[in-house]
């Protein structure tokens, strides 16, 4: 799965940011479940967001790195356009 890509507007285009950076969706993950409070499957949510942080093209993903992202997708943390390209991404990856 390849999550080291760009987020993207409604029009399709990349968003960057001042300084020319593209908004990668693997680094946006990785900081979100840094800065979740600690409930549940810590270590394994610090090791994917290691994981992410430091992608730069496809990775494997575990079944429940795969759950984890869509739950926290879907957790409301983020806005639409964010977890909706993310989501797309996991759910269409094998």
């Amino acid at each position: 799965m390849n999550l080291a890509v760009g987020l993207c507007d409604l029009n399709g285009k990349e968003i960057v940011t001042p300084n020319g950076e593209k908004l990668l969706l693997s680094k946006q993950i990785a900081n979100l479940l840094v800065a979740e409070e600690a409930k549940e499957n810590v270590l394994q949510r610090f090791e994917l967001a290691m994981k992410l942080n430091v992608a730069e093209g496809e990775i494997e993903i575990t079944d429940s790195e795969k759950e984890i992202i869509k739950k926290l997708c879907e957790g409301g943390k983020m806005t639409i356009l964010l977890s909706a390209q993310i989501l797309k991404i996991v759910n269409n990856a094998k």
